[in-house]
């Protein structure tokens, strides 16, 4: 007979004497706890080496407050401030917290543009005082060293392309604030700032730039001007070549009055008319109708009649703001299909997103909302998101600020309406404006600068 006393188990705690063995673990005999946890050691492996969670806390951070941001093809990133006394742009890289180099512009502010001319940043610089247009100028600077390569006085950019920087001395494009009779518009070399083609113009010509692709966020001209229209009060409509100044095509339109303004989008010139005998130049002209000509041809495509400044938006529709609040047009039918208030819009084809980043008045909430431009009805809501930027390439990049002032930044699936978050910055303050590099997701506010490393699946470029 065998007998086991199984009354008194082992206790790592008992005191030495009481004639207990610690028990022999083996391969055979394992500790309980071993099992269970190798278990989960391997589950943790195999699962969240696979799936391990993307950083989204920034890579770079300044405090610069409310400086305005672009990134270079290189990614090297360009920070540029208005301030009272001087403005200022710094190069960085982001290996680095230092920057590169440090520009300071007295009684001057600094925008710069970047083109597809590699290793140089073109830079226009806009006096403080806006009655000294005479001292706005244009300038190209290496964008490693910031050394200054040329400088032109008394112009301002109207766009690049090719190699070239289109600029001009005419009124409303950082040139002479009055008219003077004739002014000049020529295209630079953006490496030597030598004059590539030049001819006058009378002050009264409309000037606009045609695009085959949309621009990119404000300060990228990466995709360049496919066309420089001129329209004078004749009503003769030249598409030029930027790069050769030559013209492509020239139309006459039937103008019922003086042209007021002038933009270009989708083969059409959309017109300002001003009443008959109005001066075009005057600052009190007031728009009587709005009509759209076949850039080619010169034949009306559409027309609308009202005060309201109107503007080109999406494929077929146009824009126009009446006490803050957006009313969008069809610009065929004349049939409105979204009216009320937003900060920031994107477009995609017969959808619209609307955007408000703070509650505006009446109560109305911040957040987003999506739009069918076909029916005029609200499609979904999107929450406290909102957009945070204007380049129509990135429309979905949305952000929130939650408790303790963590920003989120995510990517917006329109048809589910969930959002991927893909940065996050604490103690943040204010709205964020942000804008996508070659690897790189960038971000300014009044808390200053925050950028992220670009994960996979955001492309923007």
């Amino acid at each position: 007979m065998i007998e086991l006393d199984l009354s008194r188990p082992w206790d790592a705690d008992d005191p030495p004497g009481l004639g207990e063995r610690r028990p022999v673990y083996g391969w055979r005999n394992p500790p309980p706890w071993l099992v269970p946890t190798l278990l989960a050691m391997l589950i943790a492996v195999g699962l969240g080496g696979a799936a391990a969670p993307p950083r989204r806390e920034p890579l770079f951070a300044q405090p610069i407050p409310q400086a305005g941001l672009a990134f270079d093809r290189d990614d090297t990133v360009f920070l540029y401030q208005q301030r009272a006394r001087s403005g200022r742009l710094q190069a960085y890289r982001l290996d680095r917290d230092s920057p590169l180099w440090t520009v300071d512009y007295l009684n001057a502010n600094p925008v710069p543009t970047l083109t597809t001319e590699p290793g140089v940043v073109l830079v226009s610089v806009y006096a403080a005082d806006p009655t000294r247009t005479s001292e706005n100028r244009i300038e190209v600077r290496e964008s490693r060293t910031g050394r200054k390569l040329w400088q032109r006085s008394g112009i301002g950019m109207i766009d690049a392309a090719g190699g070239t920087v289109v600029v001009t001395d005419y009124r409303g494009w950082g040139g002479d604030a009055e008219p003077t009779g004739q002014g000049t518009v020529a295209a630079l070399d953006i490496r030597t700032g030598t004059t590539r083609w030049s001819h006058t113009i009378e002050d009264t010509t409309l000037l606009a730039i045609e695009r085959t692709v949309p621009p990119g966020p404000h300060g990228d001209t990466r995709a360049g001007a496919d066309g420089l229209v001129e329209l004078d009060q004749d009503g003769v409509l030249r598409n030029l070549d930027p790069v050769t100044g030559a013209a492509r095509s020239t139309a006459r339109l039937a103008l019922p009055g003086p042209g007021l303004y002038l933009m270009v989008q989708d083969g059409i010139a959309v017109v300002g008319i001003g009443q008959p005998g109005v001066d075009p130049v005057g600052y009190h002209s007031i728009t009587a109708s709005i009509v759209g000509y076949d850039l080619a041809t010169g034949q009306v495509r559409w027309r609308a009649d009202g005060p309201e400044a109107a503007f080109p938006c999406g494929d077929r529709y146009l824009c126009t703001y009446d006490q803050q609040a957006l009313i969008v047009t069809d610009s065929t039918t004349g049939a409105v299909r979204y009216r009320g208030q937003s900060d920031r819009v994107s477009f995609r084809g017969d959808l619209l997103m609307v955007s408000r980043s703070a509650a505006g008045v009446g109560g109305t909430a911040s957040g987003s909302e999506l739009w069918s431009l076909t029916t005029g009805r609200k499609v979904r809501s999107f929450g406290p998101w909102h957009l945070v930027t204007d380049d129509p390439r990135d429309g979905e990049l949305v952000a929130q600020t939650g408790a303790g002032g963590v920003l989120m930044i995510a990517v917006l699936d329109l048809e589910t309406g969930t959002a991927r978050v893909i940065g996050r910055a604490r103690d943040w303050i204010g709205d964020a404006t942000c804008t996508f590099g070659r690897r790189y997701l960038g971000c300014t506010g009044p808390g200053g600068v925050r950028i992220w490393r670009k994960p996979n699946g955001t492309d923007s470029d």
